[in-house]
């Protein structure tokens, strides 16, 4: 079998110590001290971005290509959320430091808050600035491809599945 992906598999329901997981999707990301929160450049302006994921790269499975990728370091993740633009804008950051160096940080006060449902039972909408913290475990994924020349312009589901069967 050849893996040649990695599943990013969230642990649920997960213990007080998972918290200290440097894998997780949202909640706050690990910065160097001092250094800038990650923005990106939207309508002649740089705009803070909504930290998504972490990514611990000593954690990272075994897979094909997996020399393409840090065999050390923070690869962190960021988005910018409720903007009206074409598609979404992203920035990744590949950080070198040891995670002593990286301290967790809060959103800087200028980032625009994105729509959230809570978990009560009436389900109001509140705002928030991140996504809620979820650990998650890296899982080598064995995975087919299907050429893109295959594909029609726009696949539907039903040609996706027929170009994998």
């Amino acid at each position: 079998m050849k893996f040649n992906a990695v599943l990013l598999k969230k642990r649920w329901p997960f213990r007080s110590e998972d918290r200290q997981t440097r894998s997780h999707f949202g909640g706050e990301p690990g910065l160097p001290v001092g250094a800038q929160w990650p923005e990106v450049f939207f309508q002649g302006q740089w705009k803070p971005a909504h930290f998504l994921a972490q990514i611990d790269c000593a954690d990272l499975p075994s897979i094909s290509d997996r020399n393409l990728l840090p065999d050390e370091g923070l690869l962190a993740f960021y988005l910018l959320v409720g903007d009206d633009s074409d598609g979404p804008l992203c920035a990744v950051r590949w950080q070198r430091e040891s995670f002593a160096e990286l301290k967790p940080r809060k959103p800087p006060l200028a980032l625009e808050a994105i729509l959230t449902r809570t978990h009560s039972m009436d389900s109001e909408w509140i705002n928030e600035q991140q996504f809620g913290f979820v650990p998650i475990e890296l899982v080598a994924l064995e995975t087919h491809r299907c050429p893109v020349s295959d594909l029609p312009a726009r696949p539907n589901r039903e040609e996706v599945q027929k170009c994998h069967a």
